[in-house]
């Protein structure tokens, strides 16, 4: 499905990906029952497989070509440690409530939303325009 859509939409099909995954963490930490699970992860995996094609395209055209090795090994490993981290945190949110993990990923995912959606729009959030108007005192 992803080879048919048009590259212009790309935005539109990783905020699918982002809203399919929320209503994934929505039904996992609701209902958390053997057919309610595997909905969700159908849903959560047409959305991944959707946007997957489209979230590299879009990564490595705001990398420059000559850095696009080492940014994306430094993703990466970011990526890679975010998933040695994560289970230790969901296993602490579990002893505190069992599906509590995934009421912590629906917040993440809902908090990323509005993120990309600023992207696809071209504005820039508070923090990057702050960042941008500071100056170094030269010594």
């Amino acid at each position: 499905m992803s080879e048919r859509l048009n590259p212009k939409h790309r935005y539109n099909a990783i905020s699918i990906y982002f809203i399919s995954m929320a209503l994934w963490a929505l039904i996992m930490f609701l209902i958390p029952n053997f057919y309610a699970i595997l909905a969700a992860n159908i849903i959560a995996e047409f959305g991944n497989t959707l946007a997957f094609p489209f979230y590299r395209s879009w990564l490595f055209s705001k990398v420059p070509s000559d850095k696009a090795s080492s940014i994306l090994a430094g993703v990466t490993s970011f990526e890679r440690t975010i998933g040695l981290i994560s289970p230790f945190i969901a296993g602490l949110l579990a002893s505190i409530y069992p599906t509590l993990p995934y009421m912590a990923s629906l917040a993440l995912f809902l908090a990323a939303i509005p993120i990309l959606l600023a992207v696809a729009k071209g504005t820039k959030s508070s923090l990057v325009q702050a960042g941008s108007d500071t100056t170094i005192p030269s010594s």
